[in-house]
């Protein structure tokens, strides 16, 4: 989707989220970010696509005749300087933005990012790439054991993500600060950087990240199982086979995990399967299916129960 079109149409909209009350798609809200995060008076923000977004709403006659001609556009500087402040926000959306760590502003913003309390981090669709995500969690401050949902999504990231995140999950783990990561949800979606390597590096990631719970490797593609070159992201048949089943028995054992969406990979259908079967016997998958079975069989005997109801000359016994 491109950002010309997301002030009709958002991952997630304001009235969804009731953060701005009333407020609307077209709301100018999130111009003002500077001041709400500042004044520490929002738990949600979303600034992706801050400048598209902004443009449009400058050329609405009406927002002109409010405020005049004035341009906001979304400084990096600036944005680094008051997210500090904001202790409240748990949830922010960064998404295209031309976020990367290449330049001293992208350096800033990701730096300031470790220093909140953030529990969602949704920043896709932006230019991060490996240095990127290594700036983010490097010299981890706690950051990353609190992140519940992190959307990585087209950030051009490569195999060597997977290990900068388990090293951040790791460190998360030992002093001076000792936490288990809570991470539930990740979204690697989109980058063609990752390839079948990375299967053999997600088992350390989902035994470092116990709360796991949702993966997402979708259009990936060139994660395959055709080349057998290096370099072509491939592996050779055994050294696959040995990683699918070291993956294997981490979901089936020692994980959480109960969706692992791998549509648009070119992983063969009987590698999809296994894995799929792997996660539907882990323990968290059961447990889900026993409760949901527990839950539709009370629901059917407590329908079957209200289906007659004696009257009050039926309930009396006669003498």
């Amino acid at each position: 989707m491109g950002c010309g079109a997301s002030t009709q149409v958002k991952a997630v909209s304001f009235d969804e989220i009731g953060l701005f009350g009333a407020g609307t798609a077209n709301s100018d809200d999130f111009m003002r970010y500077e001041q709400l995060l500042r004044d520490d008076k929002v738990t949600w923000l979303d600034l992706s696509c801050f400048n598209a977004r902004a443009s449009e709403l400058e050329q609405q006659v009406s927002y002109t005749q409010e405020i005049g001609h004035t341009k906001v556009r979304l400084n990096f500087t600036i944005l680094a300087q008051v997210l500090p402040n904001a202790q409240r926000l748990t949830q922010l959306f960064l998404n295209q933005n031309r976020i990367s760590g290449a330049s001293s502003e992208g350096f800033g913003l990701l730096t300031a990012l470790r220093r909140t309390r953030l529990h969602e981090l949704h920043i896709a669709r932006n230019p991060l790439r490996d240095e990127g995500l290594r700036i983010l969690f490097d010299q981890d401050e706690g950051f990353f054991a609190q992140l519940r949902v992190l959307d990585l999504s087209s950030t051009d990231i490569t195999d060597e993500a997977l290990d900068i995140l388990v090293t951040a999950a790791s460190s998360s783990r030992s002093d001076p600060s000792p936490g288990v990561p809570q991470l539930s949800r990740l979204s690697l979606a989109g980058n063609l950087g990752l390839t079948a390597r990375s299967l053999g590096k997600l088992e350390a990631l989902i035994t470092a990240c116990p709360n796991l719970e949702w993966i997402s490797f979708a259009s990936c593609a060139n994660i395959n199982t055709q080349a057998a070159s290096p370099d072509a992201g491939g592996l050779s048949p055994e050294r696959l086979e040995e990683s699918i089943a070291r993956l294997e028995a981490a979901l089936s054992t020692h994980s959480k995990l109960q969706s692992l969406v791998l549509f648009g990979t070119s992983l063969g259908r009987d590698i999809q399967a296994r894995l799929m079967r792997a996660i539907a016997g882990n323990p968290s998958s059961v447990a889900a299916r026993e409760a949901a079975e527990a839950e539709a069989a009370a629901m059917a005997a407590s329908a079957q129960a209200q289906e007659w109801t004696p009257t009050d000359d039926e309930s009396e016994v006669e003498d």
